[in-house]
């Protein structure tokens, strides 16, 4: 039997799922915010996470030199439906930086500003130095020391496991992979 008042068959098919692309916010932004929040929209989709990032924080360092603060306050608000939808719901940025309208405007973009050096960071490439070689996991770096030990082919020895022979091969082998990671 159908339920005539809390579940009308006349209401049934009027139910939608609204979707709504980043551009209904960032085109109600000025140029610097609206292009940090473009790329902090996309960055995890667009293939290139670091660039994203990090063109999001150029605009997004702009916005804070010359960028209109009382439009951010007109615009960044909770009574802006648009605005709200994107804080409360899915999985962007404006969640990971824990975004509350209980601090001002300012307060909330610096701590974008803040989350978001932290994001460039987790996303910066592995950078070898001359020195350093990667663990391997390939995340932390090892200083490799600066000379092979004089008395490793006699601390080969002496463990019992190697003959002199093959000390003294195991010796030279070491001594060529070092040489060959300090001249990169």
């Amino acid at each position: 039997m159908t339920d005539l008042v809390n579940s009308p068959k006349h209401y049934k098919n009027m139910s939608i799922t609204l979707v709504l692309e980043p551009i209904a916010l960032t085109s109600q932004l000025d140029f610097d915010l609206g292009n940090a929040f473009k790329y902090l929209f996309r960055y995890k989709n667009k293939g290139n996470p670091i660039l994203d990032l990090q063109k999001a924080e150029y605009y997004l360092n702009h916005a804070f030199k010359y960028g209109n603060f009382k439009l951010y306050k007109k615009v960044l608000r909770e009574s802006n439906l648009i605005f709200d939808a994107f804080v409360k719901n899915g999985d962007n940025f404006l969640k990971a930086c824990k975004w509350d309208y209980k601090y001002s405007v300012r307060e909330n973009l610096e701590s974008l500003s803040f989350w978001l050096a932290d994001e460039i960071k987790r996303y910066e490439p592995f950078k070898k130095d001359k020195n350093e070689i990667p663990n391997i996991y390939g995340t932390n770096t090892v200083k490799p020391k600066q000379e092979v030990p004089k008395n490793l082919k006699s601390a080969l020895v002496e463990t019992g496991f190697f003959t002199p022979k093959e000390a003294e091969s195991i010796t030279k082998t070491i001594e060529e992979l070092h040489n060959t990671l300090m001249s990169d």
